[in-house]
Order: C-alpha cells, then structure tokens, then sequence
C-alpha cells in the first residue's frame, strides 16, 4: 500500500511540473492528502494485527488454564469404582440368597410337619412378615382339574425359627390362582393376593393380611354377578400398590358402566374416586322418572358416604327443574332390580302426555309384592311425578301418592 502511494506521488508530481504555481500547489495538496490517507491504512492495520495477536493470546492462556485445572483433578480410581459396584451387586446377591435360603427352609420344614398332600405347592414366599428381623416363610398349595383349573387352595404360615406350621387357611369358595405377595403405598405390612374368576366376565380378588400368628381376611372384592371387575391398581407402576378399583357394569349399577377407586389408608380401603356414566340424556317423560329412581337409590343406597359422584351427582340435578319439591320417592332395592331385569315384581311406568311442555308419569308395581317399610301390597302401592320441558329436556317437577 506504501509503494502504491508513493507511486502516485511521483506521477502527480510529474504532471504538475510544466503547469505552473497553481498546479505545483494543487499537486502539493494531492500529495499531502495521499500521505495522510496511507497513515491511517498503516495504523489501521496495526491496531487490527494487535488485536489477532491478544486474542490468540487469550485463547492460549485459557488453553493453558484448562488444561491445569483438569490435571489438578482426581484422577479416577477405576479399581475403587469397580469394587463399588462389585459391593452393591454382592448386596443384592446376598440378599436374594438369604430369601432363597429362607424359602427353601420354609418348604423343609412344610415338608416335615404335613408329609404327603394332594395339593400341589404352587408358591412358596419368604419374607420378614411381623418386622422382628428374621423372615417367616408362607406356602400356597393348590387342588387343580386336569385342565388346571384351581378347585381349592391352602396357604400356611411358617415360624422358620421354631419350625413350625403356625397357621393355616383354605380357600376354596372361589377358583382363587397366582398367589402373590403384595405392599401398598404408606404402609410397612404385606397381604397374601389371590386372583379369583368365575370365567364369565367376572374377576375379583382376596387380601389377607399376614400377622406374626397367621392370617386375617382384609379384603374380599368379588362382585355379585358379571360383568364386574375388581383389581389393584398401580399408579406410578412402582411395584407398590395405591388400593383396589372396582369396575361394575352389571344390575348392582342397573348396567350403567361404574367405576370406584378404593385407596389402601390406616389400614384399611377407602372409596376417593366414583363415577358412573348415565349416557345420553332420556328422551321420554317414563324414561327420566326411571333413571331418577335408579340414580337415586344409587346415590343413597350404594353410594351414600361418598362426598362426589361424578356422572351421577350432576345427573341427579338435572333430572328435575329448579322450582321443583325434590321428590324423594324410594323403592325397595329388590323391586328396582327386578324392573332393571324386567321380571316380575317390577315398576311400570304409565305416561300421559298433556301437550308439548308438560306430562305426567304413575308408577305402580304388576306382580305379588309387599312394600317392607309401609307394609303396603302392589295393589295400593304407587306414585305419580308431574314433568316440564324446560330446553327441549324433560324434567321432574315434582311428585305425589296415588293412594
């Protein structure tokens, strides 16, 4: 850039020569300005070439810096690290061998006190069921077809210090299988599970407790008749269990799909969440009086301590118009689950229409029957509900007896 400026310098110098003061000054002028120009270019280039230079300096210093502070670290003991993990594996190797060798001790002892049985040993379980420090052993045997379908089964309580047979149980009121061990959330104790089925869309479930002398009956979730289903459920799939979930869709429920979570707390299943599903709203006056009976005996009946029903509650509201005399009209269980399986004694249901926004609806029963509150037969035993049509639904308005 310096030998380009001086150049120019000569050249301009030259031309001017032959043309005078004027042009000796303006040439003059040129020159100083170029001169002035190439200085800043210099010092330009200067700063720029100081400042590559401090940034490859810092990039070096931090280099430097790392690489001190990383051998200032400890160095990793691969030897230590490895017998670390060799520790924590002999630990549950040890104690997976102490629950073997408990398990096996338990079916030497069961072997001795009981001898020959016609029931096949279908689980053995060795485990510090009472908390004093030393396992107690429970075997379940089982009495199967030769489809292997359970008929009966037998858990016993085994006192592995003593060597004794301490207590046992038959279960043999239901095709009770896949005995298994069991904890729920907050609590230290252990239950025996049994599954039991029926095989036509019905499942249920056994709890026992397990006590430092035998076994207590906690829990027996069967429903009445299929379909229903009972289970533990496991929320955070933890292995521990929350409590036990019912799922019923059969009369008990008069077959609206209903579901219950019982929550294990204080020793002892609590009902938390319940909902039922009411499906559609009713189109006919008959068909509003009926499901108000039914949610309402379930309601008061069935679901009489819990604080919400979700579908129901709602339901329940809705069913009747907001000026309405609540009409607390009850039946007896039986005569409501007769009309839900259409045998007789049943509710029949007779709709008068009087125009588009009102209607009226009597109940009364066709067959023998004898109203146990009132004494009452099905000949002098009935009630009538006036309805509205209030948005295009019909609602109850209120209710009255006809005898």
């Amino acid at each position: 850039m310096k030998k380009i400026a001086i150049f120019l310098v000569l050249v301009l110098t030259f031309s001017f020569t032959s043309c005078g003061s004027v042009k000796e000054k303006v040439a003059k002028k040129v020159e100083e300005k170029v001169e002035e120009k190439v200085a800043e270019e210099v010092k330009k280039a200067e700063k720029e070439l100081k400042e590559v230079q401090a940034d490859t300096e810092d990039k070096e210093d931090s280099t430097e810096k790392k690489k001190e502070k990383k051998d200032k670290r400890k160095p990793v003991d691969k030897k230590n690290k490895k017998n670390s993990n060799n520790k924590k594996e002999d630990e549950n190797l040890s104690f997976k061998d102490k629950a073997a060798k408990s398990e096996e001790l338990a079916m030497e002892i069961f072997e001795e006190v009981k001898g020959d049985l016609i029931y096949d040993v279908s689980s053995v379980f060795a485990y510090d069921f009472d908390k004093d420090g030393e396992d107690e052993g429970v075997i379940v045997t089982s009495y199967k077809t030769e489809n292997d379908v359970v008929l009966s089964s037998m858990a016993y309580y085994i006192d592995l210090s003593e060597r004794t047979v301490v207590n046992e149980i038959r279960v043999d009121d239901y095709a009770a299988s896949e005995p298994m061990i069991v904890e729920f959330e907050g609590s230290e104790d252990k239950f025996l599970y049994f599954l039991v089925e029926n095989g036509a869309n019905l499942q249920g479930l056994l709890l026992y407790n397990i006590y430092d002398d035998g076994f207590g009956l906690s829990m027996m979730g069967v429903p009445s008749m299929p379909p229903g289903y009972v289970s533990l459920f496991d929320e955070n799939e933890d292995g521990i269990y929350e409590g036990v979930e019912e799922e019923l869709m059969n009369v008990e429920v008069f077959y609206y799909p209903t579901t219950a979570l019982d929550y294990y707390a204080q020793g002892g299943f609590y009902a938390d969440y319940i909902s039922v599903d009411l499906g559609e709203y009713p189109k006919t006056p008959s068909e509003v009086v009926k499901q108000y009976l039914y949610a309402l005996h379930l309601r008061d009946a069935r679901f009489t301590n819990a604080s919400e029903v979700y579908g129901l509650d709602e339901r329940l509201a809705e069913l009747v118009t907001e000026d309405a005399l609540t009409p607390e009209v009850h039946f007896a269980n039986d005569i409501l689950t007769n009309t839900a399986m259409e045998i007789e004694p049943k509710l029949v249901f007779e709709e008068e229409i009087y125009d588009e926004n009102s209607a009226n609806v009597k109940i009364t029963i066709a067959g023998n029957y004898v109203d146990d509150a009132s004494g009452r037969t099905s000949e002098n035993f009935g009630f009538g509900m006036g309805l509205l049509k209030e948005d295009g639904k019909w609602k109850i308005n209120g209710a009255y007896s006809l005898y």
